[in-house]
C-alpha cells in the first residue's frame, strides 16, 4: 500500500464507519504513521491515530502472521502458475534455445 491508496481508503471508505473519539490502530507501515496520515485522521475524521508497537504483529495480529501469510503465499503460487500458463510453448523453447545455444 502506498500513501495515495491509504489516503483514499481513509477518506472514501473508512470515514463513514468511524465515530468521533475513536482510536484507529494501524501497523507501522510508513504511509499509515506519516504526519499526513495523522492529520487526516485527527482533523478530518476526528479520531486518534495509534500505531502498534514495532515488531508486535505476531502478538497483536496473529491472523496476519498465520492465516493471512498462508493466503498470500497461496495467492503468489496461483499467480505464478497463471503466468507460466500464459506462455506459449514456442516462447519457452525459444528461451531455452537462446540460453543453451541449441535447438529444441
Amino acid at each position: 500500500m502506498d500513501t495515495r491508496v491509504w489516503e483514499i481508503y481513509l477518506r472514501s471508505l473508512l470515514a463513514c464507519h468511524i465515530t468521533k473519539d475513536a482510536v484507529l490502530l494501524v501497523d507501522n507501515l510508513d504511509c499509515q504513521v506519516s504526519a499526513a496520515s495523522e492529520a487526516i485522521v485527527t482533523d478530518e475524521l476526528g479520531c486518534k491515530l495509534q500505531s502498534l508497537p514495532k515488531n508486535a504483529t505476531s502478538v497483536c495480529q496473529p491472523l496476519d502472521v498465520g492465516k493471512t501469510a498462508k493466503d498470500k503465499r497461496i495467492e503468489t503460487i496461483n499467480r505464478t502458475i497463471k503466468a507460466w500458463e500464459s506462455f506459449k510453448p514456442k516462447t519457452i523453447r525459444s528461451a531455452f534455445n537462446k540460453a543453451l545455444l541449441t535447438n529444441f
